[in-house]
C-alpha cells in the first residue's frame, strides 16, 4: 500500500496469518491421524472448529482489513487498502474445511 508517499506491505504470515498456517497444519495432523473411512467424533468436531476459526479471521480481515490495528488510520489510507488474494484464498481454504466433515458425513 503507498499512501502519501510512503509504502507498507505485510505478508501473508505476519500476525494473525501465523494462526492460520498453524491450525492448517493441526487441520492436517488431525485429518492424517484419523483412520481411512469415516471420521470419528473428535476428528468431525476438531476440523469444524478450526474451520469455522479460519473462515472467520479471513472474513474479518477482508472486511476490515485495519482489524487488530492499535491506531485508526486516515480515512483515505482504508480506501487504499488491497487485501490481495491471499485472504481470499484462506477463506476458501476455512469454508474447505467446514466442508470436509459434512462430506464425510453426508456422501
Amino acid at each position: 500500500m503507498e499512501f502519501l508517499g510512503s509504502s507498507i506491505s505485510n505478508s501473508g504470515i505476519d500476525g494473525d496469518g501465523v494462526f492460520t498456517l498453524i491450525l492448517a497444519v493441526v487441520a492436517v495432523v488431525v485429518v492424517g491421524r484419523s483412520r481411512l473411512g469415516s471420521w470419528g467424533r473428535k476428528t468431525w468436531i476438531g476440523v469444524t472448529l478450526i474451520g469455522v476459526f479460519v473462515a472467520f479471521l479471513a472474513m474479518g480481515y477482508i472486511n476490515d482489513p485495519w482489524m487488530g490495528v492499535d491506531e485508526n488510520p486516515p480515512e483515505n489510507a482504508e480506501m487504499l487498502v488491497d487485501t490481495g488474494i491471499g485472504l481470499y484464498l484462506t477463506a476458501i481454504g476455512g469454508i474447505m474445511l467446514l466442508a470436509g466433515p459434512l462430506y464425510d458425513k453426508y456422501a
